[in-house]
């Protein structure tokens, strides 16, 4: 073979090379082009034809995504400022903010802590989509915390009020006031829930008020979240007061001069009702009327207590008020108890007095 004929074929394998390398860069070039505006335009008008957007986006993590891409992205969040932050501290501190998120945006489960090495986070009752860092000065602040060690913030689902209570026999009836000074706080209306749940009283009966907040986390807290697994319902003054005549409930609320719950006027009471509501709180008149006054004070007199060469001691727990006395070496000591806590002592004597057999839940009879 001839010089010529052999640079003749390199030339020619060169060549097919070279267009098969041109074919591919045109159609890299081609997908890589941009789309035109208008083609833009066309693909959204036809996704959005033939796609239906839902009331509630599927995903729950779209609206939280949106806050997380609108702002810088920090390994540690740490700013009050940033999105994602003013997001918790609505959470935290609005009902209403806290109810429109979950009604459009549906449940989630993300988990703030300080570190991934928390312990909590192995925990397999501890579970979550998403775990994102915070500063411990920045988690104390969303949570409402005094003090953190290692802990865990959660953004979880609130539960919806029940519809309603079954056949109720124990219930517990909040009434929250407008007023500050009468309002109950969030430790002591937490306490007492946890206290409901605690004793199997079947459930709460919430007055309708926007300035109660069952799901603070001062509250959630004080009550270790028993709203969760305690069925609860919310209605006017007018609704409760049908409610309670529906279901023959005995209305009661606490005072110092009530009742004692111990006694056999209680007791007569109470056997022509089916059973019975415990009201603690800011009670509206109406309420109030209907409801009996009853107290944890015993029926019996209290024991008398030496106190050295004293000649005797008297305490007396239904006392209006707080005072020591003495005389001749005598000491005479007058305890007062707060509404709230005779509620406490009033659920644990009924449940154990009265309803000792009757179920913890009222959709099943007993």
């Amino acid at each position: 073979m001839s010089t010529s004929e052999v640079v003749g074929k390199l030339l020619e394998q060169l060549k097919r090379r070279s267009s098969l390398h041109v074919q591919r860069n045109k159609k890299l070039k081609d997908h890589l082009k941009p789309e035109s505006a208008k083609n833009n335009v066309n693909n959204v008008v036809v996704r959005r034809r033939f796609t239906p957007r839902p009331l509630v986006s599927a995903p729950s993590s779209d609206y939280f995504t949106r806050l997380v891409n609108s702002s810088s992205k920090p390994l540690v969040l740490r700013s009050v400022h940033h999105p994602v932050s003013n997001h918790l501290l609505k959470l935290s501190q609005s009902s209403n903010y806290r109810h429109e998120y979950c009604s459009r945006n549906g449940p989630c489960h993300r988990i703030y802590t300080t570190s991934h090495s928390n312990k909590l986070l192995s925990d397999p009752e501890v579970k979550f989509d998403k775990v994102l860092i915070v500063s411990k000065k920045l988690i104390q602040k969303i949570g409402n915390l005094y003090s953190y060690n290692n802990g865990l913030v959660a953004e979880v689902p609130f539960p919806e009020p029940s519809s309603s209570l079954g056949l109720p026999r124990l219930i517990l009836a909040v009434c929250p006031s407008n007023k500050m000074k009468s309002r109950i706080n969030g430790a002591n209306l937490g306490t007492i829930i946890r206290s409901a749940q605690g004793l199997e009283w079947q459930g709460v009966y919430v007055l309708k008020n926007d300035q109660i907040d069952l799901f603070d986390p001062l509250t959630i807290r004080s009550s270790q979240f028993s709203l969760s697994a305690l069925p609860y319902l919310k209605g006017t003054v007018n609704e409760m007061m049908e409610f309670i005549k529906s279901n023959n409930l005995l209305a009661c609320h606490c005072g110092n001069d009530g009742i004692s719950v111990e006694s056999e006027e209680f007791s007569q009471k109470l056997k022509s009702h089916n059973g019975l509501m415990l009201i603690i709180g800011h009670i509206p008149r109406e309420l109030y009327t209907l409801s009996n006054k009853i107290s944890v004070k015993s029926a019996q007199s209290p024991p008398s207590m030496g106190y050295g060469n004293s000649a005797g001691g008297e305490t007396d727990i239904g006392a209006s008020s707080d005072s020591i006395s003495g005389h001749s070496g005598a000491c005479r000591i007058k305890y007062s108890l707060d509404d709230q806590v005779q509620t406490g002592i009033a659920m644990y004597l009924i449940k154990k007095l009265y309803f000792k057999q009757t179920s913890a839940s009222p959709f099943i009879t007993s």
